[in-house]
């Protein structure tokens, strides 16, 4: 349409200044015709850009159209998928339900012909053993004797109640298994006497009594203690040599299972320190020699001593 115009603008405009008797008025009202012709060409040119963004727009809208067609295409295709997947997983719980039903069934109707069976054996081994008194009485008539021992049969047999076996064997109660001498000088000798009962229904023998350091010394019963009696472990503790906590362990074994028990004394040993002279006469160092193996022999602490 410009095109058009422009062209028919030109033509007049040449006709115009070919043609020398044009008047002045025909001219002007040529080029306000030209001029007009011109701003319609604007106008036109405002409608095409318009008309060009609008298809642009239309074009866009047909893009997001087809996109979310697209979409919701997919997401179509998702649901179907996840309605297959789980019909087929309801498929094979119904196919698992439906085999235990089965199962079950099956071992029901075995129990039942079990039963059935074992029913059908008993009558059988009744009306056999009913059978076989009959014929048994029949030829004690006959014969008037007793009944052959391979036709009785038991009517009855006696109930016997099964007691629960009782086995017998002791058990130890100390009355108390901690002693505390408290407070004593070193040198001291402590005794105590453990006290024990055998509450089992077997006698209880003592085994060995053992101590854990040599100043303890334990004398126990040699002979069995019978059910519900007492008997008692005597301990004798030398404190010479001891100071501080001592804590000497005694340790009884017996016949029972386990028969472990663990004793023990304890107390605090007080000792006074002696300061040796630095400067001894003659006489004191050579008193000094002549008692020191007798003290040595008498003194010497054994392993176990120093344990406790």
């Amino acid at each position: 349409m410009s095109l058009k115009y422009c062209l028919l603008g030109g033509l007049l405009f040449v006709i115009s200044c070919q043609n020398p008797f044009t008047s002045e008025t025909t001219r002007q009202s040529i080029d306000e015709e030209v001029a007009s012709i011109t701003v319609s060409n604007e106008e036109e040119e405002v409608v095409d850009s318009v008309a060009i963004q609008l298809e642009k727009e239309k074009q866009l809208l047909a893009e997001a159209k087809l996109a979310e067609a697209e979409a919701a295409a997919k997401e179509a295709v998702e649901k179907a998928k996840a309605e297959k997947k789980a019909a087929a997983k309801a498929e094979r719980k119904a196919k698992r339900e439906k085999a235990r039903k089965e199962a079950r069934a099956k071992a029901r109707k075995e129990a039942r012909e079990k039963a059935r069976k074992e029913e059908t054996e008993r009558k059988k081994q009744e009306a056999e053993a009913a059978s076989t008194g009959t014929v048994a009485k029949d030829e004690f008539n006959e014969k008037g004797g007793t009944v052959p021992t391979s036709y009785q049969t038991v009517t009855s047999r006696p109930v016997t109640t099964t007691q629960p076996i009782v086995q017998k064997k002791p058990f130890t109660r100390f009355q108390s298994t901690k002693y505390s001498f408290g407070v004593i000088e070193q040198g001291d000798i402590v005794k105590h006497k453990f006290k024990f009962t055998n509450l089992g229904n077997a006698p209880l023998q003592v085994l060995n009594v053992t101590a854990t350091c040599g100043c303890a010394k334990p004398i126990f019963p040699k002979v069995p203690i019978e059910p519900g009696k007492s008997g008692e472990i005597e301990v004798t503790y030398d404190s010479k040599g001891k100071f501080s906590i001592q804590k000497p362990g005694i340790t009884v074994f017996t016949n029972e299972d386990p028969g472990i028990h663990e004793l023990v004394m304890e107390g605090r040993v007080n000792a006074e320190l002696k300061v040796a002279n630095p400067n001894p006469s003659p006489d004191e160092f050579k008193k000094d020699k002549k008692e020191e193996p007798a003290s040595e022999e008498g003194s010497t602490p054994t392993s176990e001593e120093d344990n406790g």
